[in-house]
């Protein structure tokens, strides 16, 4: 029989993907895995206790340790839209390592929707090309499920991650990808000012140590792309706040829940009870 580990990420969409996978086999033989990047927003980690309550099921945490910005300092350069490592090292190179290592036959199960069929292929055969093992996309099962994601959570009677209801089209890294663009960053900004300042500082620190002018966001403007800080965004959209404020006028200053206990409790080694396999000492597995 052939192994089954479903692929979570802490958002809607993978959560229905996971749920039709449980919906067809059940519980047993199934493995539900997601990978910890440690910037995470807090409500993502009570989402994942509500889906263990669903499911009666634990999710296998999975965690390098590094965070994303860790991880291409250690590479010795400031991540972009273009080229970002920590996709890699901190989510796809644990899942091969742990797909490698497991009894075969695997499948595996990820949590695109069906409207995304053109971003299957490249995960497919990257997951693939470990023998023995096979990729499916319940999103396109039939009948296919065509209603919004957090509809259908909420329908369970989970409330769906708060990122969504702050204005976040994602649920990953707490809001701050390096892969967004600036009006995301913006958007970090407005809702959590002090990660956007923790990510900025690192960037800072970053472009101190390689000592290069290089940045996470590119500024386009005036037909010429060069770099743009989250330090100089930051000043510009806080002036920009000001002068729509105030005008011309700068002026003066004036006067989560416990785990339910009917959940089954974790293996003192969650991956060797998941995989059937001996335990690896170079990530932990979170509880």
């Amino acid at each position: 029989m052939s192994i089954r580990i479903v692929s979570v990420s802490g958002g809607v969409q993978s959560a229905v993907q996971a749920d039709r996978v449980l919906q067809r086999y059940g519980p047993k033989g199934t493995t539900l895995w997601f990978a910890d990047t440690t910037v995470e927003d807090e409500d993502l980690y009570r989402f994942l206790d509500d889906l263990e309550r669903r499911w009666g099921k634990r999710i296998l945490r999975r965690r390098d340790g590094r965070t994303p910005l860790q991880v291409s300092e250690e590479m010795g350069f400031i991540p972009t839209h273009r080229k970002a490592p920590c996709t890699f090292a901190l989510k796809v190179d644990l899942f091969v390592a742990d797909l490698k290592r497991c009894p075969k036959p695997v499948t595996v199960y990820l949590g695109m929707a069906w409207w995304e069929r053109h971003r299957m292929d490249t995960p497919k055969s990257r997951y693939e090309a470990v023998p023995g093992v096979t990729v499916e996309y319940p999103a396109l099962w039939q009948p296919m499920d065509r209603r919004p994601a957090l509809d259908v959570v909420r329908s369970w009677g989970i409330e769906p991650p708060r990122a969504y209801s702050l204005g976040f089209s994602h649920n990953n890294c707490g809001g701050a990808c390096v892969r967004a663009g600036q009006a995301t960053w913006a958007h970090l900004l407005q809702v959590f000012p002090d990660r956007y300042r923790h990510h900025e500082d690192q960037e800072q620190h970053l472009r101190t140590r390689l000592g290069k002018n290089v940045a996470i966001l590119r500024d386009r403007s005036g037909g010429t792309t060069r770099p743009l800080t989250l330090r100089t965004l930051r000043h510009r959209l806080q002036r920009r706040t000001v002068e729509e404020q105030d005008g011309p006028d700068w002026g003066g200053c004036g006067c989560l829940p416990a785990p339910d206990t009917d959940v089954p409790p974790a293996s003192e080694d969650p991956i060797a009870s998941a995989f059937g396999a001996a335990p690896r000492g170079d990530a932990e597995a979170g509880t």
